[in-house]
Protein backbone atom coordinates (compact mmCIF):
# COMPACT_ATOMS: atom_id res chain seq x y z
CA UNK A 1 0.00 0.00 0.00
CA UNK A 2 1.78 3.51 -0.80
CA UNK A 3 0.67 7.09 -0.30
CA UNK A 4 1.28 10.60 -1.19
CA UNK A 5 0.88 13.57 0.69
CA UNK A 6 0.92 16.94 -1.62
CA UNK A 7 -0.35 20.15 -1.40
CA UNK A 8 -3.76 20.67 -3.52
CA UNK A 9 -1.78 22.24 -5.93
CA UNK A 10 0.15 19.35 -6.69
CA UNK A 11 -1.73 17.42 -8.03
CA UNK A 12 -0.24 18.03 -11.66
CA UNK A 13 2.73 15.98 -10.58
CA UNK A 14 -0.18 12.87 -10.82
CA UNK A 15 -0.69 10.72 -13.90
CA UNK A 16 -4.09 12.73 -15.34
CA UNK A 17 -6.33 9.78 -15.03
CA UNK A 18 -9.35 9.08 -13.47
CA UNK A 19 -9.40 7.40 -9.98
CA UNK A 20 -6.30 6.93 -9.71
CA UNK A 21 -6.36 6.56 -5.89
CA UNK A 22 -8.31 4.71 -4.25
CA UNK A 23 -8.94 7.36 -1.05
CA UNK A 24 -8.02 10.87 -1.28
CA UNK A 25 -8.33 12.39 1.99
CA UNK A 26 -8.71 16.48 1.61
CA UNK A 27 -7.73 18.35 5.05
CA UNK A 28 -8.05 21.77 5.92
CA UNK A 29 -11.10 21.86 3.30
CA UNK A 30 -12.75 24.80 4.55
CA UNK A 31 -9.36 27.02 3.50
CA UNK A 32 -9.96 25.53 0.12
CA UNK A 33 -11.19 27.18 -2.94
CA UNK A 34 -13.11 24.76 -4.96
CA UNK A 35 -11.47 24.31 -8.17
CA UNK A 36 -7.97 23.46 -5.74
CA UNK A 37 -9.26 20.45 -5.20
CA UNK A 38 -11.03 19.35 -8.63
CA UNK A 39 -8.23 17.67 -9.68
CA UNK A 40 -7.89 15.49 -6.69
CA UNK A 41 -11.43 14.38 -6.82
CA UNK A 42 -11.38 13.77 -10.15
CA UNK A 43 -8.17 10.93 -9.17
CA UNK A 44 -9.98 9.47 -6.73
CA UNK A 45 -12.38 6.47 -6.27
CA UNK A 46 -13.24 7.69 -2.67
CA UNK A 47 -12.99 10.93 -0.80
CA UNK A 48 -12.45 11.81 2.91
CA UNK A 49 -13.31 15.71 2.95
CA UNK A 50 -11.84 17.36 6.47
CA UNK A 51 -12.45 20.66 7.89
CA UNK A 52 -14.28 23.51 9.85
CA UNK A 53 -16.26 25.92 8.69
CA UNK A 54 -15.96 27.99 11.94
CA UNK A 55 -12.54 28.18 10.74
CA UNK A 56 -10.98 30.67 8.29
CA UNK A 57 -11.92 30.72 4.92
CA UNK A 58 -9.87 30.90 1.41
CA UNK A 59 -8.36 33.60 0.44
CA UNK A 60 -9.61 34.76 -2.94
CA UNK A 61 -7.75 38.11 -4.72
CA UNK A 62 -10.98 37.69 -7.65
CA UNK A 63 -13.33 40.76 -7.26
CA UNK A 64 -17.20 39.99 -7.46
CA UNK A 65 -17.24 41.83 -10.96
CA UNK A 66 -14.48 39.51 -12.41
CA UNK A 67 -16.19 36.28 -10.63
CA UNK A 68 -19.56 38.06 -12.50
CA UNK A 69 -17.88 38.04 -15.48
CA UNK A 70 -16.83 34.20 -15.57
CA UNK A 71 -19.74 33.30 -14.25
CA UNK A 72 -21.88 34.78 -17.39
CA UNK A 73 -19.03 33.69 -19.85
CA UNK A 74 -19.99 30.13 -19.36
CA UNK A 75 -23.65 30.10 -18.75
CA UNK A 76 -23.77 29.57 -15.02
CA UNK A 77 -26.48 31.21 -13.21
CA UNK A 78 -25.63 32.52 -10.17
CA UNK A 79 -28.82 30.77 -8.35
CA UNK A 80 -27.76 27.61 -9.57
CA UNK A 81 -23.78 28.03 -7.76
CA UNK A 82 -25.60 29.38 -4.27
CA UNK A 83 -27.56 26.79 -4.41
CA UNK A 84 -25.13 23.44 -4.70
CA UNK A 85 -22.46 25.79 -3.00
CA UNK A 86 -20.33 26.25 -5.39
CA UNK A 87 -19.79 29.87 -5.76
CA UNK A 88 -16.19 30.75 -5.91
CA UNK A 89 -16.48 33.34 -3.73
CA UNK A 90 -18.29 32.71 -1.25
CA UNK A 91 -17.85 28.46 -0.60
CA UNK A 92 -15.24 26.52 0.26
CA UNK A 93 -14.04 22.95 -1.06
CA UNK A 94 -15.62 21.99 2.48
CA UNK A 95 -19.05 23.63 2.03
CA UNK A 96 -19.27 22.14 -1.53
CA UNK A 97 -18.69 18.74 -0.27
CA UNK A 98 -21.24 18.90 2.59
CA UNK A 99 -23.82 19.90 0.30
CA UNK A 100 -23.25 16.98 -1.87
CA UNK A 101 -22.82 14.65 0.47
CA UNK A 102 -25.94 15.52 2.47
CA UNK A 103 -24.28 16.75 5.74
CA UNK A 104 -21.59 16.27 7.88
CA UNK A 105 -20.05 13.87 10.85
CA UNK A 106 -18.75 16.03 13.93
CA UNK A 107 -15.48 15.60 15.43
CA UNK A 108 -16.46 16.77 18.88
CA UNK A 109 -14.00 15.70 20.99
CA UNK A 110 -12.21 18.48 21.87
CA UNK A 111 -8.61 18.39 23.30
CA UNK A 112 -5.86 21.41 22.91
CA UNK A 113 -7.80 24.30 24.75
CA UNK A 114 -8.13 24.80 28.10
CA UNK A 115 -11.64 24.52 29.14
CA UNK A 116 -12.64 27.54 30.68
CA UNK A 117 -11.20 28.71 27.04
CA UNK A 118 -12.53 26.07 24.70
CA UNK A 119 -16.19 26.86 26.50
CA UNK A 120 -16.23 30.07 24.83
CA UNK A 121 -16.15 28.62 20.99
CA UNK A 122 -18.29 25.79 21.91
CA UNK A 123 -21.50 28.01 23.00
CA UNK A 124 -20.61 31.03 20.59
CA UNK A 125 -19.72 29.21 17.58
CA UNK A 126 -20.54 24.85 17.75
CA UNK A 127 -23.84 25.19 19.38
CA UNK A 128 -22.61 23.54 22.53
CA UNK A 129 -21.68 20.40 20.33
CA UNK A 130 -17.89 19.83 21.84
CA UNK A 131 -17.37 17.34 24.08
CA UNK A 132 -14.32 19.10 26.34
CA UNK A 133 -11.29 16.70 27.14
CA UNK A 134 -8.34 18.65 27.68
CA UNK A 135 -6.09 17.67 30.28
CA UNK A 136 -4.49 20.64 31.88
CA UNK A 137 -1.98 18.71 34.22
CA UNK A 138 1.04 19.35 33.55
CA UNK A 139 0.52 21.73 31.09
CA UNK A 140 3.48 25.00 31.08
CA UNK A 141 0.43 27.43 33.02
CA UNK A 142 0.67 30.40 35.16
CA UNK A 143 -1.35 30.33 38.73
CA UNK A 144 -3.46 32.74 36.74
CA UNK A 145 -6.96 32.12 35.09
CA UNK A 146 -7.06 30.90 31.97
CA UNK A 147 -8.63 33.58 30.09
CA UNK A 148 -7.29 37.16 31.24
CA UNK A 149 -8.35 40.62 29.91
CA UNK A 150 -6.31 43.44 29.87
CA UNK A 151 -7.92 46.90 30.06
CA UNK A 152 -6.60 48.98 27.35
CA UNK A 153 -8.39 52.27 26.47
CA UNK A 154 -5.59 53.35 23.93
CA UNK A 155 -6.16 55.04 20.53
CA UNK A 156 -5.82 53.61 16.86
CA UNK A 157 -4.09 55.19 14.25
CA UNK A 158 -3.20 54.46 10.52
CA UNK A 159 0.70 54.01 8.93
CA UNK A 160 2.02 57.11 7.88
CA UNK A 161 2.38 54.75 4.65
CA UNK A 162 -1.58 53.99 4.92
CA UNK A 163 -3.10 50.49 5.13
CA UNK A 164 -4.82 49.65 8.34
CA UNK A 165 -4.34 50.38 11.78
CA UNK A 166 -2.07 50.13 14.83
CA UNK A 167 -2.79 50.86 18.43
CA UNK A 168 0.18 51.86 20.04
CA UNK A 169 -0.63 51.82 23.74
CA UNK A 170 -1.54 47.84 23.08
CA UNK A 171 1.89 47.62 21.63
CA UNK A 172 3.26 48.44 24.81
CA UNK A 173 0.88 46.31 26.82
CA UNK A 174 1.58 43.46 24.76
CA UNK A 175 5.58 44.12 25.04
CA UNK A 176 5.15 44.09 28.64
CA UNK A 177 2.81 40.78 28.35
CA UNK A 178 5.16 38.61 26.84
CA UNK A 179 7.98 40.46 28.97
CA UNK A 180 6.86 38.50 31.36
CA UNK A 181 5.37 35.60 29.93
CA UNK A 182 8.74 34.34 29.06
CA UNK A 183 10.33 35.11 32.82
CA UNK A 184 7.51 33.77 34.55
CA UNK A 185 6.90 30.48 32.16
CA UNK A 186 9.02 27.45 32.08
CA UNK A 187 11.28 27.53 28.98
CA UNK A 188 9.57 24.79 27.29
CA UNK A 189 6.53 27.15 27.16
CA UNK A 190 5.47 28.73 23.91
CA UNK A 191 4.23 32.15 23.62
CA UNK A 192 1.99 34.07 20.40
CA UNK A 193 0.80 37.30 20.01
CA UNK A 194 -1.66 37.77 17.51
CA UNK A 195 -4.14 40.30 16.24
CA UNK A 196 -6.44 41.12 13.33
CA UNK A 197 -4.37 43.71 11.75
CA UNK A 198 -1.33 43.59 9.64
CA UNK A 199 0.30 46.59 10.48
CA UNK A 200 -0.25 45.97 14.19
CA UNK A 201 1.56 42.41 13.77
CA UNK A 202 4.46 44.49 12.07
CA UNK A 203 4.89 46.82 14.74
CA UNK A 204 4.86 44.13 17.26
CA UNK A 205 7.68 42.01 15.28
CA UNK A 206 10.06 45.11 14.89
CA UNK A 207 9.20 45.33 19.14
CA UNK A 208 9.77 42.00 19.79
CA UNK A 209 12.23 40.74 17.42
CA UNK A 210 14.98 40.02 19.88
CA UNK A 211 13.39 37.25 21.25
CA UNK A 212 13.46 33.56 20.57
CA UNK A 213 11.63 32.87 17.25
CA UNK A 214 11.00 29.22 18.74
CA UNK A 215 9.20 30.35 21.79
CA UNK A 216 7.71 33.73 20.39
CA UNK A 217 5.35 33.42 16.99
CA UNK A 218 4.18 36.74 15.80
CA UNK A 219 1.27 37.52 12.88
CA UNK A 220 -2.45 38.16 12.28
CA UNK A 221 -4.68 35.13 12.49
CA UNK A 222 -3.96 33.64 9.46
CA UNK A 223 -0.83 33.22 10.43
CA UNK A 224 -1.89 31.05 13.43
CA UNK A 225 -4.41 29.22 11.34
CA UNK A 226 -3.54 25.30 12.29
CA UNK A 227 -1.22 25.82 15.30
CA UNK A 228 -0.99 26.11 18.88
CA UNK A 229 1.09 28.20 21.92
CA UNK A 230 0.91 27.42 25.27
CA UNK A 231 0.11 31.04 26.13
CA UNK A 232 -1.92 33.53 23.36
CA UNK A 233 -1.74 37.80 24.03
CA UNK A 234 -4.56 38.43 21.17
CA UNK A 235 -4.12 42.16 20.65
CA UNK A 236 -7.63 43.80 19.33
CA UNK A 237 -6.58 47.64 18.21
CA UNK A 238 -9.81 49.17 17.90
CA UNK A 239 -9.59 52.03 20.06
CA UNK A 240 -10.33 56.45 19.76
CA UNK A 241 -9.78 57.06 16.15
CA UNK A 242 -10.31 54.09 14.69
CA UNK A 243 -13.42 54.03 11.85
CA UNK A 244 -16.46 52.79 13.26
CA UNK A 245 -16.64 50.41 9.94
CA UNK A 246 -13.54 49.03 11.11
CA UNK A 247 -14.33 47.99 14.35
CA UNK A 248 -17.74 46.42 13.02
CA UNK A 249 -15.59 44.72 10.85
CA UNK A 250 -13.15 43.31 13.39
CA UNK A 251 -16.62 42.31 15.64
CA UNK A 252 -18.01 40.72 12.61
CA UNK A 253 -15.23 38.32 11.69
CA UNK A 254 -16.53 35.06 13.38
CA UNK A 255 -13.88 33.14 12.01
CA UNK A 256 -11.39 34.75 12.64
CA UNK A 257 -12.44 35.21 16.15
CA UNK A 258 -12.64 31.56 16.33
CA UNK A 259 -9.79 30.94 15.33
CA UNK A 260 -7.83 33.36 17.65
CA UNK A 261 -9.50 32.15 20.95
CA UNK A 262 -8.69 28.21 20.09
CA UNK A 263 -5.18 28.54 19.13
CA UNK A 264 -4.23 29.00 22.87
CA UNK A 265 -4.04 25.97 25.15
CA UNK A 266 -3.52 27.00 28.83
CA UNK A 267 -4.14 31.06 28.85
CA UNK A 268 -5.55 33.60 26.54
CA UNK A 269 -4.75 37.11 27.21
CA UNK A 270 -6.92 39.73 25.57
CA UNK A 271 -5.25 43.55 25.50
CA UNK A 272 -8.15 45.69 24.49
CA UNK A 273 -10.70 48.54 25.37
CA UNK A 274 -12.89 46.74 27.98
CA UNK A 275 -15.65 49.11 27.99
CA UNK A 276 -15.82 48.99 23.95
CA UNK A 277 -15.78 45.65 23.31
CA UNK A 278 -18.45 45.65 26.07
CA UNK A 279 -20.96 47.52 24.63
CA UNK A 280 -20.53 46.63 21.14
CA UNK A 281 -21.10 42.92 22.41
CA UNK A 282 -20.47 39.84 20.35
CA UNK A 283 -17.93 37.57 21.05
CA UNK A 284 -15.59 40.20 22.57
CA UNK A 285 -17.97 40.47 25.11
CA UNK A 286 -18.39 37.15 25.95
CA UNK A 287 -14.07 36.64 25.95
CA UNK A 288 -14.98 39.71 28.71
CA UNK A 289 -17.68 37.83 30.79
CA UNK A 290 -15.75 34.53 30.77
CA UNK A 291 -12.35 36.78 32.08
CA UNK A 292 -14.96 38.41 34.78
CA UNK A 293 -15.51 35.02 36.75
CA UNK A 294 -13.02 33.18 36.04
CA UNK A 295 -14.58 30.89 33.43
CA UNK A 296 -16.65 29.33 35.74
CA UNK A 297 -20.33 29.21 34.45
CA UNK A 298 -22.97 30.44 36.24
CA UNK A 299 -24.55 26.85 38.05
CA UNK A 300 -27.57 26.69 39.89
CA UNK A 301 -28.03 23.82 41.97
CA UNK A 302 -30.56 24.83 44.30
CA UNK A 303 -33.54 22.88 42.77
CA UNK A 304 -31.33 19.42 41.45
CA UNK A 305 -32.64 16.81 43.48
CA UNK A 306 -30.04 14.20 42.30
CA UNK A 307 -27.20 16.86 43.42
CA UNK A 308 -28.93 17.51 46.87
CA UNK A 309 -28.68 13.73 47.27
CA UNK A 310 -25.44 13.40 46.41
CA UNK A 311 -24.86 16.16 49.03
CA UNK A 312 -26.62 13.97 51.81
CA UNK A 313 -25.15 10.97 50.86
CA UNK A 314 -21.19 12.48 50.69
CA UNK A 315 -21.45 14.36 53.91
CA UNK A 316 -22.27 10.88 55.99
CA UNK A 317 -18.83 10.24 55.68
CA UNK A 318 -17.13 11.24 59.26
CA UNK A 319 -15.52 14.81 59.69
CA UNK A 320 -15.94 15.46 55.60
CA UNK A 321 -16.94 18.98 54.07
CA UNK A 322 -18.79 18.70 50.87
CA UNK A 323 -18.78 21.56 47.88
CA UNK A 324 -21.16 21.51 45.35
CA UNK A 325 -20.46 23.12 41.88
CA UNK A 326 -16.32 23.14 42.28
CA UNK A 327 -13.75 23.40 39.15
CA UNK A 328 -10.59 20.77 39.23
CA UNK A 329 -7.92 21.24 36.76
CA UNK A 330 -10.57 23.12 34.72
CA UNK A 331 -13.16 21.23 34.38
CA UNK A 332 -16.52 21.18 36.34
CA UNK A 333 -16.87 18.71 39.45
CA UNK A 334 -20.45 18.23 41.20
CA UNK A 335 -18.80 18.07 44.10
CA UNK A 336 -15.58 18.36 45.89
CA UNK A 337 -14.99 15.75 49.64
CA UNK A 338 -12.53 17.42 52.04
CA UNK A 339 -11.57 14.72 55.12
CA UNK A 340 -10.10 15.64 57.64
CA UNK A 341 -6.65 16.79 58.69
CA UNK A 342 -5.88 18.79 55.53
CA UNK A 343 -5.82 15.55 52.83
CA UNK A 344 -5.96 16.61 49.19
CA UNK A 345 -9.75 16.98 48.54
CA UNK A 346 -11.68 13.98 46.01
CA UNK A 347 -13.90 15.18 43.72
CA UNK A 348 -16.74 13.15 42.60
CA UNK A 349 -18.61 13.72 39.20
CA UNK A 350 -22.02 12.13 39.27
CA UNK A 351 -22.89 9.60 36.48
CA UNK A 352 -26.89 10.23 35.67
CA UNK A 353 -27.06 8.08 33.16
CA UNK A 354 -27.40 7.66 29.29
CA UNK A 355 -29.51 10.16 27.46
CA UNK A 356 -32.31 8.90 25.01
CA UNK A 357 -31.02 7.95 22.05
CA UNK A 358 -27.46 8.03 23.29
CA UNK A 359 -24.35 5.30 22.26
CA UNK A 360 -24.16 4.00 25.82
CA UNK A 361 -20.34 2.75 25.41
CA UNK A 362 -19.45 6.46 24.31
CA UNK A 363 -21.08 7.59 27.58
CA UNK A 364 -19.42 5.26 29.81
CA UNK A 365 -16.06 6.12 27.55
CA UNK A 366 -16.58 9.95 28.53
CA UNK A 367 -17.70 9.70 31.84
CA UNK A 368 -14.32 7.75 32.82
CA UNK A 369 -12.31 10.32 30.89
CA UNK A 370 -13.65 12.86 32.43
CA UNK A 371 -12.91 11.27 36.27
CA UNK A 372 -9.70 10.80 35.09
CA UNK A 373 -9.31 14.07 33.92
CA UNK A 374 -11.03 15.58 37.57
CA UNK A 375 -8.15 12.98 39.56
CA UNK A 376 -4.44 14.45 40.83
CA UNK A 377 -2.81 12.13 38.23
CA UNK A 378 -0.46 10.84 41.06
CA UNK A 379 -2.62 8.28 42.29
CA UNK A 380 -3.37 10.21 45.84
CA UNK A 381 -6.16 11.73 45.50
CA UNK A 382 -8.43 10.33 42.45
CA UNK A 383 -11.52 11.47 41.41
CA UNK A 384 -15.01 9.18 42.07
CA UNK A 385 -17.68 8.44 39.60
CA UNK A 386 -21.03 7.91 41.10
CA UNK A 387 -24.31 6.69 39.55
CA UNK A 388 -27.09 8.06 40.02
CA UNK A 389 -29.26 4.95 41.05
CA UNK A 390 -26.45 4.74 43.86
CA UNK A 391 -27.63 7.30 45.53
CA UNK A 392 -30.51 5.89 46.61
CA UNK A 393 -29.59 2.14 47.64
CA UNK A 394 -29.44 1.59 51.56
CA UNK A 395 -25.63 0.64 52.11
CA UNK A 396 -23.53 3.22 49.66
CA UNK A 397 -21.34 2.26 47.61
CA UNK A 398 -18.34 4.20 45.48
CA UNK A 399 -16.37 3.98 42.48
Amino acid sequence: MAGWAVTSLSARRFPLGPALFDLVVIDEASQCAIPHVLPLLFRARRALVIGDPMQLTHITKISPHREALIRRGNGLRSEWLEKHHLAYRRHSAFHAAERSAGGTLLLDEHFRCHPHIAAISNDLFYDGGLTVLTDTRGRPALPRPAVIWTDVPGRATRPSLGGSWVNEDEIRKAHDSVNYLLEQLPPEATVGVVTPFAPQAEALRRRLRPYDEERLRIGTVHTFQGGERDVMVFTLVAGDGMHPGAVEWVGGQLNLWNVAVTRARSHLIVVGDKERWRKRGGVAAALLETAERDGVPPRDSSEDALLKRLYQVLSREAGATVTLGETVHGHPADALVRGVGGTTPRAVLLDRGVEEGADAARHLRLMLHRRNLLGSGDGEAEAARWPAWRLYETDEHRE
